[in-house]
């Protein structure tokens, strides 16, 4: 059941098939009242046919659903075989019960891919926590990423979930799934639910009603689950297939235009109609609905309604309004902005900018666009906002009705922690800014702060104009010192009562092993990036600032900074991307005349330009407003085009260090970034250095841990996650 939002196939050409309604679980959301006790189900002759009139019909993708399908196994596997035969995608949705042992979910897993299977959906909530933990889906999970299959949770809420933080809980360290976040709809089983649990939420364009179903006795319905226990005079029942053939009911469904309004416009459009015709009341259509199904169903097992709603949406003034509505999503779709990967990346990062902007007008008008969709992912959101450092900018917001409205509980309390914490750390920051500087003071040296820290910096410290864009938070500190002189302070800094290991060995070629002070991390860097980038430093650092009330520290000017944000953000394989767009935008407000020219110099100089065109680029869609000047010089070739697309992925979502990175994929990625020969071939040099070393050595350590039998060796567990990596980039970049 989606009774809102957009999942990554093209839900014009996809069929949901319900293969049983017999269930292991008996949940007590369950919209189709699946059980142990349900006995008739279609045949495997009848099952299999279906799928190659499907595909002979034009679908090109199939969701198989229940019940629980995997009570059919082998049938399962057969039609997965067929689909595949046929071009067709295919989805899983399943309540994971075959994932209780590891072993048996890595076996499955693996023979379902064999079959053709393209993603896995896990049903998992406090309903499905009755009858088993998250065990079983967290095997699925490792699983699942192993094999390079897509994997969703998804979870059924109710309004002020207190039990939403421990299930989300569960799934905290799994960043290869997706979870969507599902109102319980008062249908089927459900309807004996305590009414108070219930959101009510209402508004909302529905997609369930994009992809027809085909349930267990032959029928097919508007939307899987809902329309199941529906009279045929309903508009939400298409017809059967026992005397219908599919693709004349195909056909009704695209064509009914009540299915089309709720499709282009949600149900409350179909209300606002009754309303307009003065009709709602007298027809028994009720004032109240406990949520988006609810309202549909009411209407729609209204004879009487249905009937004036047909007359009412006769005529060319109604077909204009759906024409329109369809060319905005249709639009939407064909250029991401209604697509799962935008709206839990490039729109959410928009969003949350804007919010942290004050932006508060288009941050509201947008609420229900990106975060009222139930494919908007609460703990990945969570998660990404306090890793990239921005809560603090969103405490302003935290309690604003439009966010209250769709925000489940645990996300408001995590930010307001995660915002807590950043102010807290902040002040231990500056003692340790103005500790540094007294130490470099006494001892006749200079240091040159570098991302956060100098943003840090520059407004705790410096004069700078006022701005609405909020600065990000500071992680460590990152001090450039001389290179010469990085050990004797380091040594200094000691004795001066921070906390370190005098003898631990440099954690890199251009940074010592950090020190600390009252919980924050200092890191020395003798360069201010590794020499592979060929960042211009000796003219980067010949424009430094001072920086006020700190007489021994600087700063890199603007165009310093937002060159090694960019080219920081690339050599992290885009994770961590909402903190360079939060720089950038930064940067640009305080600093709005940008020298150009000297940027443009800058960025020539580098090994790879590319290294600050792909992000630049991408950022510069929806997030970040850079000079017209800078970036009509960016590059728009298709490899550029390319590269883009695999940066659009992962800048918004990626929370990798980089150690943590597959050393084969992430290496393989920057060859790509190069324009010449030579340029691949001093970067395959560069491989033999220490930090390499150390970024091998720690994926290694990353991948025996992964290891699902303890037989694979690291090189062999690295080369396959290499594979599957290079077709995430293939996804990616054909998009």
């Amino acid at each position: 059941m989606e009774p809102r939002g957009i999942g990554e196939r093209d839900p014009a050409n996809a069929i949901s098939l319900m293969l049983t309604r017999r269930c292991n679980m008996t949940c007590a959301h369950c919209s189709v009242e699946s059980g142990p006790k349900i006995r008739e189900e279609p045949s495997n002759a009848e099952l299999i046919d279906f799928v190659h009139s499907a595909a002979d019909a034009g679908i090109t993708f199939i969701q198989i659903t229940g019940g629980e399908p995997m009570l059919r196994e082998k049938l399962v596997l057969e039609l997965l075989k067929a689909a595949k035969k046929r071009g067709m995608g295919s989805n899983l949705s399943t309540n994971g019960f075959w994932g209780r042992s590891r072993a048996k979910a890595w076996s499955k897993v693996a023979t379902l891919k064999r079959a053709g299977l393209g993603r896995i959906t896990v049903s998992y909530d406090r309903y499905h926590a009755e009858f088993q933990g998250a065990e079983p889906a967290l095997n699925i999970a490792s699983a699942a990423e192993w094999f390079d299959v897509p994997l969703n949770i998804n979870v059924t809420r109710v309004a002020d979930d207190p039990e939403l933080e421990g299930l989300v809980a569960a799934f905290e360290k799994r960043r290869h799934l997706k979870m969507r976040f599902y109102d319980v709809q008062l249908v089927g089983r459900a309807r004996e639910l305590p009414l108070a649990e219930i959101r009510g939420e209402t508004s909302g364009f529905c997609n369930a009603c994009s992809s027809p179903s085909v349930t267990d006795d032959g029928r097919m319905t508007a939307c899987n689950g809902p329309a199941y226990f529906l009279e045929s005079e309903s508009p939400l029942v298409i017809g059967s297939l026992r005397d219908t053939p599919l693709h004349s009911l195909l056909e009704a469904h695209s064509a009914d235009t009540i299915l089309e309004t709720i499709r282009r416009a949600g149900p409350e459009r179909l209300l606002r109609e009754l309303k307009d015709a003065g009709v709602a009341d007298e027809l028994g259509i009720r004032k109240h609905h406990s949520g988006l199904c609810d309202l549909c169903i009411d209407i729609n097992s209204n004879p009487a309604a249905v009937a004036v709603l047909r007359e009412r949406f006769q005529g060319s003034r109604y077909e204009a309004e759906l024409t329109a509505r369809r060319l905005v999503i249709k639009a939407g779709q064909s250029h991401g902005s209604l697509k799962l990967a935008y709206v839990n990346g490039m729109g959410a990062a928009r969003f949350w900018m804007n919010a942290g902007a004050g932006r508060t007008t288009e941050w509201a008008r947008e609420a229900e666009q990106i975060i009222g969709r139930a494919d908007y992912d609460w703990r990945q959101g969570a998660e990404y906002i306090a890793q990239c450092g921005v809560a603090r900018g969103l405490v302003p917001v935290l309690d604003h009705p439009e966010l209250k409205r769709w925000a489940p509980t645990f996300f408001i309390q995590r930010a307001r922690e995660a915002g807590v914490k950043e102010g807290l750390l902040e002040l231990a920051q500056r003692e340790v800014l103005r500790r540094l500087s007294s130490v470099l003071s006494n001892i006749d040296e200079q240091g040159v702060l570098l991302k956060g820290g100098a943003l840090m910096a520059l407004d705790a410290f410096g004069d700078l104009p006022p701005g609405k864009t909020s600065r990000r938070a500071a992680g460590d500190i990152d001090l450039l010192v001389k290179p010469e002189a990085a050990e004797s302070i380091r040594n200094h800094l000691l004795r001066a009562g921070f906390a370190g290991n005098k003898t631990e060995a440099r954690t890199g070629p251009h940074h010592l092993a950090p020190v600390s002070l009252n919980g924050v991390f200092v890191e020395l860097h003798t360069s201010i990036m590794p020499e592979l980038w060929r960042l211009p430093e000796g003219e980067m650092l010949k424009r430094s600032r001072p920086v006020a009330h700190l007489p021994s520290i600087s700063t890199l000017d603007p165009e310093g900074m937002m060159l090694h944000a960019l080219v920081h953000s690339t050599a992290h394989l885009y994770s961590y991307g909402l903190r360079a767009a939060w720089d950038c935008a930064w940067l640009l407000e305080r600093f709005p005349a940008v020298d150009i020219n000297r940027l443009l110099e800058w960025v020539g100089s580098l090994a790879m330009p590319r290294s600050f065109w792909v992000p630049a680029r991408v950022l510069g869609k929806e997030t970040v407003s850079f000079p017209r000047g800078l970036m009509q010089h960016a590059p728009s070739d298709e490899r550029q085009r390319r590269l883009e697309r695999v940066a659009e992925v992962r800048l918004f979502s990626a929370l990798e260090g980089a150690f943590d990175l597959n050393p084969i994929s992430k290496n393989g990625f920057f060859l790509m970034l190069y324009d010449s020969v030579l340029g691949r071939a001093r970067h395959l040099t560069s491989l033999l250095g220490h930090d390499e070393r150390e970024a091998r050595r720690s994926a290694a350590e990353r991948a025996r841990k992964a290891d699902p039998d303890g037989n694979h060796s690291a090189i062999s567990i690295q080369i396959r996650q290499g594979m599957n990596h290079w077709r995430q980039y293939q996804r990616a970049a054909s998009r």
